[in-house]
């Protein structure tokens, strides 16, 4: 069912609301690129891609560096972020392995 509902979101083609992991194009690229890596799927490949794209896009704006103490804040939020993911990660892999992915 999870596969479904991925696809049938990659399907809708959205923009990303950010260019962040959480909830942004990055975490929707790295989803798909996952998705695309277990199961060969061409619609997650093209799906990551995507949103790789919308991040090269977002991160190019000059805008997004412009302010040091945001970008230091990020920075932090980040480092932060790494461990969680990592953890989150492997989950992720106990769960595929669990489920034959």
């Amino acid at each position: 069912r999870w596969l479904e509902v991925l696809c049938a979101a990659a399907a809708r083609a959205e923009p990303a609301t950010s260019a962040g992991l959480c909830h942004g194009a990055a975490g929707l690229a790295h989803i798909y690129n996952r998705v695309h890596q277990a199961t060969a799927l061409d619609w997650a490949r093209e799906a990551a891609l995507a949103r790789f794209a919308e991040l090269e896009a977002a991160l190019a704006d000059p805008a997004v560096l412009a302010d040091r103490d945001a970008v230091a804040a990020r920075g932090e939020e980040h480092r932060g972020l790494q461990e969680e993911l990592a953890w989150l990660m492997r989950e992720w892999e106990r769960a595929a392995e669990s489920a034959g992915v």
